[in-house]
């Protein structure tokens, strides 16, 4: 089974490898199978050596201070006491059970069978359920403690849970989900995961303020700590700390906050309530110049073809004018055109009549592919006869876009229809049309 020593999955071969997991006491230290680097214990002896001291002595070691050794499960973890500090829990990793222990005594009361791996335990205020969290198996154990039996086992919300706290209302459980950089949140009336708070990469422990009002979470490979505010289960702020935090406690008048940097070997202290560091402002200036009115491309040449048939014909063809407004203007533009008068040239010209070609019905507007264009509003009226004379004669509209319509690029696609009379002799006739684009409805 793969183990996290300080979140780092490395084998017991590469640690210093402990042969009891101590819970102290009377100094002040704490309790919870450490290795010194803030790892995983691999306990060769499944013990739990308890420190006793007289009135105001100090740490086990020093004179006044005695111990007892107390053989528990394999692999003693994680260990948490009820509020009136009468039993302890402790989880014992190696053979998936949690001893109870009476401190009257230091016997063992119970063991209570969990599920794979069960890494930490914490116990809601009352005392009346303690909460296991199980590291192979992903799931949290619920123990009764009147009981001193599993009540609920809930599987669903976390991947691979390490550390465990609960809030002050015991209303709620927050898992460190080191499989998914999240911490799950359990309503406990219901033993089911209510929401899910993503943290930084392999969130290791939990520790809240004494109101319980914060949650602080280390984030084992990023380096950090995730604070997340528990009235609205969001994070509020990421403060780097050392590398390989795991351990996470806060003191008593909820001022500081110590984590252990399991790889580096050292104790980062943040002061609380954690206050970001302030702000740079900076003013950013974004200069967009005009471009300019113009056809997308130049205006395509335009054939009809027809058949006499002894009667009155209209020949239609397609044109498609590719028109950008890049002005920025909102002005709105125009199209306006004229030509000469279709005529097969040469000494004997023959001519076509000079309204011969017209536009029956509104040209369509499309955005260009690639751009965001407003689409033209034109309010030519149709149908449109194009000016045409030996010389060209004056222009006339052919298609607007309204002022604040028209900016983009866009093509007008329009239908022109020749007027082919039954008279008409065979033959090639040619006309010079001008299209003019210009600024204005």
């Amino acid at each position: 089974m793969v183990r996290p020593l300080g979140v780092r999955r490395v084998s017991a071969g590469a640690e210093t490898v402990r042969p009891e997991s101590t819970l102290r006491g009377c100094g002040g230290a704490t309790g919870g199978g450490r290795a010194g680097h803030g790892g995983r214990v691999l306990a060769a002896v499944a013990t739990l050596v308890v420190a006793t001291c007289a009135a105001g002595a100090a740490a086990p070691g020093v004179a006044g201070a005695s111990t007892v050794t107390i053989t528990v499960g394999g692999g003693p973890f994680g260990v948490a006491f009820e509020p009136s500090g009468a039993s302890a829990y402790v989880a014992n990793s190696n053979d998936n059970t949690v001893s109870v222990i009476d401190t009257s005594t230091n016997a063992v009361t119970a063991t209570i069978p969990v599920g794979g791996d069960p890494f930490f335990v914490a116990l809601d205020p009352a005392g009346a359920l303690a909460y296991v969290t199980n590291f192979a198996d992903s799931t949290v154990s619920v123990i009764d403690t009147s009981t001193n039996t599993v009540t609920a086992t809930i599987s669903a919300g976390f991947v691979t849970p390490i550390g465990i706290a609960v809030n002050a209302a015991g209303t709620s459980a927050y898992v460190a989900s080191a499989g998914d950089n999240s911490v799950a949140v359990i309503d406990t009336s219901t033993d089911t995961v209510t929401a899910t708070i993503p943290v930084g990469t392999e969130p290791y422990e939990i520790a809240f303020d004494p109101a319980r009002t914060d949650a602080y979470v280390t984030n084992n490979l990023d380096g950090t700590v995730s604070v997340v505010n528990t009235s609205t289960n969001t994070v509020t702020a990421t403060v780097p700390v050392g590398t390989g935090p795991a351990g996470v406690a806060v003191n008593p008048t909820g001022t500081l906050a110590f984590v252990t940097n399991g790889t580096d070997g050292t104790v980062s202290v943040l002061s609380l309530p954690y206050v970001p560091p302030p702000m740079g402002t900076v003013i950013a200036t974004a200069h967009i110049s005009p471009g300019y009115l113009d056809f997308v491309t130049e205006p395509p040449d335009i054939s009809f073809t027809d058949t006499l048939n002894g009667t009155d014909q209209a020949a239609t063809a397609t044109q498609q004018l590719d028109v950008s407004d890049a002005t920025g203007s909102g002005a709105g533009w125009n199209i306006s055109a004229t030509s000469t008068t279709f005529t097969t040239g040469g000494g004997s010209p023959v001519l076509l009549a000079t309204n011969s070609t017209t536009v029956t019905a509104a040209p369509t507007t499309a955005c260009d592919a690639g751009s965001s264009c407003v689409a033209a509003t034109n309010s030519v009226s149709y149908p449109y006869t194009l000016p045409a004379g030996a010389s060209a004669p004056t222009s006339t509209e052919l298609f607007n876009a309204a002022a604040a319509t028209g900016s983009g690029n866009q093509t007008v696609t329009v239908t022109w229809s020749l007027a082919v009379p039954p008279t008409a002799s065979p033959g090639t006739y040619t006309s010079t049309w001008t299209l003019s684009l210009a600024s204005g409805p």
